[in-house]
């Protein structure tokens, strides 16, 4: 091995130990990844995705979530001093808590903003086959056998899916990190995967493979 694979060697294991990536510190996933499974993008990749598209929708949909709830059903506020007052009864705490929360609007401005993120994520992958982050960060969501487009019914399962993903704190997302194609349980019910829309050699954010070739993943940079 010359000198210049030991230095890339070590800038993967630097690579690797990354606030993001749990399971290798934990050792529930190992170090190197077989080389056909570089292709599809990892659970760090695609949480800073997720991120960026989470600040867009933020700054986009919000406004408008709160000038709806406020015209059509008087959105207001939860004052520190009536949480408290609620959160301090053991006994009937939750169903208080509930009630205040339907009663100031904020459950359904929680709801709103979730479906409203949800649909039009679908339509960007019905469009792009990505949303904005994902094509920032060059992944996109294909079909898990044919690496095609995802069809409509994928994309009514893969929103579906996210519900089921987010069950159970999140176990369904952080799953991408065990699997080995890095599918999450959207993907899985969905049938899709989420790949590199890049043959070029980049530095990544990824498990340990930064600034790899894979010349033997035929996947096109044009978004179909």
């Amino acid at each position: 091995m010359n000198k210049k694979n030991t230095q890339n060697d070590k800038k993967k294991e630097i690579a690797d130990i990354i606030p993001f990536d749990i399971f290798k510190l934990l050792g529930l996933r190992p170090k190197k990844i077989d080389a056909k499974y570089k292709k599809y993008a990892s659970l760090n990749r695609r949480i800073i995705a997720a991120a960026i598209d989470s600040t867009i929708a933020s700054f986009s949909l919000q406004p408008f979530i709160v000038w709806f709830l406020q015209t059509f059903y008087h959105l207001r506020e939860i004052e520190p001093a009536e949480l408290g007052e609620v959160l301090g009864n053991e006994k009937t705490g939750f169903s208080h808590l509930m009630k205040l929360l339907i009663e100031s609007g904020k459950i359904y401005e929680f709801g709103l903003e979730i479906a409203l993120y949800i649909s039009i994520s679908a339509i960007c992958w019905k469009l792009w086959s990505a949303t904005p982050g994902k094509i920032l960060l060059r992944i996109k969501i294909v079909d898990a056998k044919t690496e095609k487009h995802i069809s409509s019914r994928q994309i009514t399962y893969r929103a579906l899916g996210y519900i089921v993903s987010c069950s159970f704190f999140f176990l369904g997302i952080f799953w991408i990190g065990l699997n080995k194609r890095r599918q999450g349980w959207h993907d899985l019910i969905a049938g899709t995967v989420v790949i590199i829309n890049s043959r070029q050699e980049e530095k990544i954010i990824d498990d340990g493979t930064e600034g790899y070739i894979d010349k033997s993943i035929e996947v096109s940079a044009a978004v179909s």
